[in-house]
């Protein structure tokens, strides 16, 4: 079991570094087709609806990827799910459209449109995380990391736009298709009996933790790049942010290992559970300092892509 779930790590980590890698070359690409403020405006707009529809699943995700257990694949699930979240996600909505109207320009207009993702956000993180908690990792790890950037960097290259919000409207149109396909691929695939696995008081009870995490990691990592387009301009916040992107090369290793470990941990006796954790944290730690090393010797290298306001 150690040997796969290795190797599985590899592969996920593997992925989450090509994926991440992409990502950056969007954000290099937006900059030369859209300039500083175009960069900032995605930014900005992009964390705001993820915060948003973090805040409205209130830990589902994580619950999910916890359990491992296959009634993700059972559309009654996914209903009742579903069902539980619409007024959190209408709520969030109503918050970010209101943040928006305090928002002046070209900045008010597309965290409008922002707020219209909100929910289609939440049903990718959903699925996504479905299908990690089905083990398919390796095809979860694709819809998440790199399919969506690969296709928007693709729409924008193709079809290039003289419109700030083009590679907003990209992100949403495309990440509302992944989710189609993800959601018609568990609807093909039923599982038997699935009602009977997940009661709903676990759903409720046991989401909360993983809400906590999710928002408090999130915050942490983006909370800079609202203050400094709250008190500078849209511009230095798409600065702040990039800057914050490449620190967080260092924890490719720890999302890695929590995307493949945790079911397994979840599911195994405390002694054995015990033992996989030890085998994680050895894991993370050596992979956070070949990352943290590779940083270190090639940040001139890494900066320059992004010209010298960086």
């Amino acid at each position: 079991m150690f040997q796969r779930s290795f190797i599985s790590t590899l592969w996920v980590l593997g992925l989450k570094g090509f994926g991440l890698c992409l990502s950056y070359v969007l954000l290099i690409v937006i900059a030369q087709y859209y300039g500083p403020e175009g960069s900032g405006l995605y930014n900005l707009t992009t964390n705001a609806v993820n915060l948003a529809a973090l805040t409205a699943l209130m830990g589902v995700e994580g619950w999910m990827l916890k359990s491992g257990k296959p009634f993700v694949s059972d559309l009654a699930f996914w209903k009742y799910v579903l069902q539980s979240l619409r007024v959190p996600a209408f709520i969030m909505m109503a918050l970010m459209f209101l943040f928006a109207s305090t928002r002046s320009g070209v900045v008010k207009h597309t965290l409008y449109i922002g707020s219209v993702f909100v929910p289609v956000v939440m049903a990718h993180t959903l699925a996504v995380e479905g299908l990690a908690s089905a083990k398919k990792r390796i095809s979860s790890e694709l819809m998440r990391s790199i399919w969506r950037p690969l296709l928007i960097l693709m729409a924008i290259v193709l079809l290039p736009l003289s419109s700030q919000t083009t590679p907003l409207l990209w992100a949403g149109v495309w990440t509302m298709a992944l989710t189609c396909i993800i959601l018609w691929q568990f609807g093909q695939t039923p599982t038997k009996n699935g009602k009977k696995d997940f009661r709903k008081l676990d759903l409720k009870d046991e989401s909360r933790g993983f809400w906590w995490i999710a928002l408090g990691g999130f915050t942490l990592a983006n909370i800079c790049g609202f203050y400094v387009e709250a008190y500078a301009d849209v511009a230095k916040a798409g600065v702040v942010t990039v800057l914050i992107r490449v620190a967080q090369l260092s924890t490719l290793s720890l999302l890695a290992v929590q995307v493949v470990w945790a079911p397994e941990i979840s599911q195994a006796k405390s002694a054995t559970a015990h033992a996989i954790r030890l085998r994680a944290v050895y894991m993370v730690v050596f992979l956070a300092l070949l990352s943290g090393c590779f940083l270190w010797v090639f940040r001139t290298w890494i900066f320059s892509f992004f010209g010298t306001a960086w």
